[in-house]
This record gives C-alpha cells, sequence and structure tokens, in this order.
C-alpha cells in the first residue's frame, strides 16, 4: 500500500465498525493521522466515547467537537429521541436514521481543520455498497464535495474512502488485516440504541437496521467460504 508525500491525515472518526476501519486504514497509508469526532446530539452518544477509547488505543490525536444543539433540528430519529427507528417512513423515505446532509456538514467541519492546518486528506469510512440507501455515503457525493470545498478554500484536499466498494464483511477481514479486529469487536459502537452489550459481533442491541448489517457481515467473514474483497481498498 503506497504512502503519500504530503503524510498527514485527519479521519472522521465516528466510534462505529466503518470509520473505526478507516482509521486502521489510514495509518497504513500516512505517517501523522488525526481523528475528529462530532457530537451533535446523536441518540447513540456513548459512541463519542468508544471513538476517543478507539483512537488511544491506536496512539492516534483526537479531538471532539461539540455541536449537540444541532441533533433535534435534523429530522432524524438520531438526533430526535421520540422518533422511531425504523427502515423506512423517513426524509424521501428513507430509514428514519438518515440525517439529511450530516455527511456534507461533517466533512465540511473538518476539512476546514485540514485546511486551517495545511492537511489535504481526510479519510471517511462511507460506504455505497452495503449501507441503508443514504445518498450522502456515495462517492458520486464524496467527488462532488472535493470540488465544491477546493473552490471554497481557492486549493485542493481530498477525501479517502477506502470502504466505499466494501461490504461488512469485507471491512472485518480489513480490520483483521490490519491487526484492529479485536479493538473494532470491542471498542466500536455501531448501534443506533447505543446498547453495550458484547457479542462475538461487536457490541449492540442485535436488532437494529445497524446492528443487522454488522451481524450479517460478521456472519459472512465468518463463513468457510467467504474470500474477502480486499483489492476494492486500495487508496481513492
Amino acid at each position: 500500500m503506497k504512502a503519500y508525500i504530503d503524510d498527514s491525515a485527519i479521519v472522521l472518526l465516528s466510534g462505529g465498525q466503518d470509520s473505526a476501519t478507516a482509521l486502521l486504514w489510514a495509518r497504513q497509508v500516512f505517517q501523522n493521522v488525526y481523528a475528529v469526532t462530532v457530537n451533535y446530539g446523536q441518540r447513540h452518544a456513548c459512541e463519542i466515547l468508544y471513538a476517543a477509547r478507539f483512537a488511544l488505543t491506536q496512539g492516534i490525536e483526537s479531538m471532539v467537537l461539540d455541536m449537540e444543539w444541532l441533533g433535534p433540528e435534523l429530522g432524524s430519529a438520531l438526533g430526535d429521541h421520540s422518533l422511531l427507528i425504523a427502515s423506512s417512513g423517513g426524509y424521501q423515505n428513507l430509514p428514519t436514521t438518515f440525517v439529511p446532509g450530516r455527511n456534507m456538514v461533517l466533512l465540511s467541519i473538518v476539512a476546514s481543520i485540514a485546511a486551517a492546518r495545511g492537511i489535504k486528506h481526510i479519510v471517511a469510512g462511507f460506504c455505497e455498497t452495503d449501507y441503508s440507501g443514504y445518498p450522502d455515503c456515495r462517492r458520486v457525493f464524496v467527488d462532488a464535495f472535493e470540488t465544491a470545498f477546493g473552490f471554497a478554500i481557492n486549493g485542493k484536499i481530498q477525501v479517502h474512502t477506502p470502504l466505499m466498494n466494501l461490504d461488512k464483511a469485507d471491512t472485518f477481514a480489513l480490520a483483521e488485516r490490519f491487526g484492529g479486529i479485536g479493538d473494532i469487536i470491542h471498542n466500536t459502537m455501531t448501534c443506533y440504541q447505543g446498547e453495550e452489550t458484547l457479542h462475538d459481533w461487536g457490541r449492540g442491541c442485535g436488532v437494529c437496521p445497524a446492528c443487522v448489517l454488522r451481524i450479517r457481515g460478521f456472519e459472512k467473514w465468518k463463513g468457510v467460504d467467504y474470500s474477502p474483497n480486499l483489492d476494492a481498498s486500495v487508496p481513492v
């Protein structure tokens, strides 16, 4: 795996499996890696603590930005705790956990911090292969963001999405390749309910959409006939 000449990157670290695996990838590619976590009033706020814990175990400097006030304004079950978590019925009939424009907001914040520090690389755990149909997880969105933000700073910034073409089983395999599978299991929080019960596949309630995806990926990864698609994780 190649290293970049300008060898610093900031990882958008939510505390979930995907962003944590993206951090493991970043450590293989960049010499200097930093992590930024955003508190936007999410229902599963304990993911913020897991993000800090994961960064600490990986020896990565991290920071938390407090935007808790934003959550109730976003029309999502993640911010409005009175709404039920469901696979449909949200914005444009997407899952109620979809937060309109969330990744645009978060990337803008992290990119601004990166630009101020002279860092040209951001790493995010977005994936359009094994997800819930969120439009801001697609590479076409990321490409458009890079262009727009480049105009905003009269410069260039690159958003790397190493998981974009991987499914959850591949993501488990990638974490194992980088020696971080134990930390992924114990020190990440993907569950929308913020349930911290530990299972063989990780922590969670086992029934919310995020847990279901994770469980299916874990079972596929453990399957006898499974062959990981790790070629899809080359730098993007």
